[in-house]
C-alpha cells in the first residue's frame, strides 16, 4: 500500500549506480516542506527523484556504469516505512572512456546555517571517468561544472507531482538519534578527488539487489 507524504516528515532517498561488481549508493534526506491537495506517495517520490537525478548522474559516471534508480523510505517519524524503488530499467551512464579506480569519487560538501560538524555532510559521487581527471590528479573544470549541476539540484526544492497533489521536498541533514534535521543551505563541490574504500577496485563485490 502506498504511503502518502505528510507535511514535516523526513524522507530518505538512495541514488544507486552500479559499475561492474561495485555499487555506489548516495543517501540523502528531505523534509516535506509543503503539500497541495492530497500530496504525493512514496513511489511517486522515488520516480520523481529518478527523473531529476538520473540525467545528472549520467553525466558524472563512466560509461561502464549504470544508474539503477532511486529508493525512498520515511525516516521520521518512526516507524520507518518499507523502501520503495523507482520504476524503469537501469540506464547506462554517459561519460566514455575507462573509469578511474572505483574507490575514487567526486565530492560535494553539504552545509547548513547551524554550526558544528554534526550539521554538515558530504556526498561521494561514484565512478568518474578517466577523461575527467587532470594530469595533476584533480577533476577537470568541465567535471566540476557538471558536479555543480548535481549540487544545485540537491539545493533546489524538489516538487514531486502526485496523482492526488504535490509534495515539495527540501534537502536536510538528518540526525537519526534525535529525529531532528537542519536545512542544507549550500552545497559547494570540492575541487579534489575523494575516496570511498568500500567501492575499491579489489574490494568485496557489492552488487545491486535489483
Amino acid at each position: 500500500m502506498a504511503e502518502i507524504l505528510k507535511l514535516g516528515e523526513v524522507w530518505e532517498t538512495k541514488f544507486y549506480n552500479q559499475d561492474n561488481e561495485q555499487l555506489g549508493i548516495n543517501v540523502r534526506h528531505w523534509r516535506v516542506s509543503q503539500i497541495t491537495a492530497g500530496s504525493a506517495s512514496d513511489t511517486e517520490l522515488a520516480n520523481g527523484m529518478a527523473t531529476v537525478f538520473q540525467p545528472l548522474y549520467n553525466q558524472l559516471c563512466d560509461a561502464n556504469s549504470a544508474f539503477f534508480g532511486v529508493g525512498a523510505q520515511r525516516a521520521f517519524p518512526l516507524p520507518r516505512t518499507v523502501f520503495v524503488h523507482s520504476s524503469g530499467i537501469p540506464v547506462a551512464n554517459g561519460i566514455g572512456g575507462a573509469g578511474l579506480a572505483r574507490q575514487i569519487c567526486g565530492l560535494i560538501s553539504l552545509r547548513s546555517n547551524v554550526i558544528g560538524r554534526a550539521n554538515r555532510g558530504r556526498l561521494y559521487v561514484p565512478f568518474p571517468a578517466g577523461v575527467d581527471n587532470q594530469g595533476i590528479g584533480a577533476p577537470t573544470q568541465n567535471y566540476t561544472v557538471r558536479l555543480t549541476n548535481l549540487a544545485n539540484a540537491l539545493l533546489a526544492p524538489q516538487v514531486i507531482l502526485g496523482a492526488g497533489g504535490t509534495a515539495t521536498m527540501r534537502a536536510v541533514i538528518f540526525h537519526r538519534k534525535t529525529g531532528t534535521s537542519v536545512d542544507v543551505t549550500s552545497a559547494p563541490p570540492v575541487l579534489a578527488w575523494a575516496t570511498q574504500r568500500r567501492r575499491g577496485q579489489l574490494g568485496r563485490p557489492n552488487i545491486s539487489p535489483w
